[in-house]
């Protein structure tokens, strides 16, 4: 049997927090070393800034590796190659794991593309349980009756037939099952992700009392062989309520 790749939490670093920026004609998103998360994004069309530094859930950090925590506070070494529209992170969690990702624009309005590298440097197969968990940032919450804020994920079935499963978040909710794309949305903006095999768990959170949405997205187990990595291909929206690009 593989070993299980459950080392320890991983420990919370002091360390300078760094930021880089990708620029589209749409967007501006500020990629900090923490966790290789983002901690804003200025929408230039509205005029409005999102903010994920302080969030309950960071936007696009990685959370867990199977069952190793902590990720999300780890510092990222990070680059931005020149004129590429690409922001590449990487941190070597342990002696025998590796995480690497990289943003990146797409040709299509708020939609990037994000590349998720797990590689194992050890000398023996490692069994993450649960695949990566992914946070998905958290939105303002808006009490609208006509457009409330909601967690929704949708569903292909084996006939090809596609579900779209909406329901209003309250408290703690998740689901257990293959669906091909989820997250969260308010009365203006959304924040949805989705891989191209399926995600396989997901977990939104709208704790009473508090004024924001969140949510966090796990893949299926997998194992790695020494030496060999696994890469995740996401695709990442967040913008205004368009969902044709998913």
């Amino acid at each position: 049997l593989p070993a299980d790749a459950s080392l320890s939490q991983a420990p919370a670093s002091n360390f300078e927090e760094k930021t880089v920026c990708i620029k589209t004609l749409q967007s501006d998103i500020e990629i900090s070393n923490k966790g290789g998360r983002i901690n804003s994004v200025f929408l230039k069309k509205y005029n409005d800034t999102l903010h994920f530094n302080d969030s309950q859930t960071p936007l696009l950090s990685i959370l867990r590796v199977g069952t190793l925590s902590g990720i999300e506070y780890l510092p990222f070494e990070v680059s931005t190659p020149e004129e590429s529209g690409t922001v590449n992170a990487r941190c070597k969690i342990n002696p025998e794991v590796e995480v690497a990702t990289s943003l990146s624009s797409t040709p299509f309005d708020y939609l990037y593309s994000y590349k998720v590298s797990i590689k194992n440097n050890g000398g023996k197969e490692l069994f993450f349980p649960d695949g990566i968990e992914l946070g998905s940032g958290s939105l303002p919450f808006q009490n609208n009756t006509t457009y409330p804020t909601l967690g929704f994920a949708r569903y292909t079935v084996e006939n090809k037939t596609e579900f779209q499963d909406y329901g209003k978040v309250n408290g703690r909710q998740s689901i257990d099952e293959t669906f091909h794309w989820g997250g969260i949305q308010n009365t203006t903006f959304c924040s949805i992700l989705s891989e191209s095999s399926g995600l396989r768990k997901a977990t939104w959170i709208h704790l009473k009392d508090e004024k924001i949405i969140s949510a966090s997205f796990s893949t299926d187990d997998f194992t790695l062989p020494a030496d060999q990595e696994k890469i995740l291909t996401f695709n990442f929206y967040l913008g205004p309520k368009l969902y044709f690009h998913m």
